[in-house]
């Protein structure tokens, strides 16, 4: 993954391709990326579409557009709120590949 995110020279920045964002999301989880602790994440309206700590950052990308949200609340193990994924989680993603 490390080489992903900050490819060894040019040459292999174009080998990568510039498709470097969404494989990626294709190896991380939510859990690598989300914000924690967050308290009352399933109460707030704008979070109370749900989404499993363990999920692929791509499909969650996907159910956060198609609901129409900017951040999705983030189950545990036990269903229960341990944070918060949106929109900065993935802005985070793409400063680290520059």
């Amino acid at each position: 993954m490390e080489m992903l995110r900050h490819p060894a020279d040019e040459f292999v920045a174009q080998f990568m391709g510039g498709d470097r964002f969404f494989r990626q999301l294709k190896l991380m989880t939510v859990r690598d990326v989300m914000v924690r602790d967050v308290p009352g994440a399933r109460e707030n309206p704008e979070a109370i579409t749900l989404i499993s700590s363990e999920c692929r950052l791509d499909i969650a990308l996907e159910k956060m557009l198609t609901a129409g949200k900017d951040r999705l609340s983030v189950e545990g193990e036990r269903g229960t709120p341990i944070g918060i994924l949106n929109t900065e989680c993935f802005h985070a993603i793409l400063s680290n590949l520059s």
